[in-house]
């Protein structure tokens, strides 16, 4: 998968927001902090680890350059 990293080689910068694929194949937009992984907006964390993730692109609804 390009620019997928596998969450057992790394996880990204702390409190940046990242695209990523839970086991079952879903697409969500979380962050990670501390040793949790949060939704976006910190607002609940998983009881799962993602199995992917990749920086989140600059797209029109998420103008500006990426944190980290």
């Amino acid at each position: 998968m390009l620019n997928w990293t596998p969450t057992d080689e790394g996880m990204p910068p702390e409190g940046v927001v990242v695209d990523a694929i839970a086991p079952d194949g879903a697409h969500l937009r979380l962050k990670w902090a501390g040793r949790l992984w949060l939704f976006a907006d910190g607002s609940n964390y998983l009881y799962f680890t993602p199995t992917y993730w990749r920086r989140t692109p600059i797209t029109p609804e998420r103008p500006g350059r990426p944190r980290g």
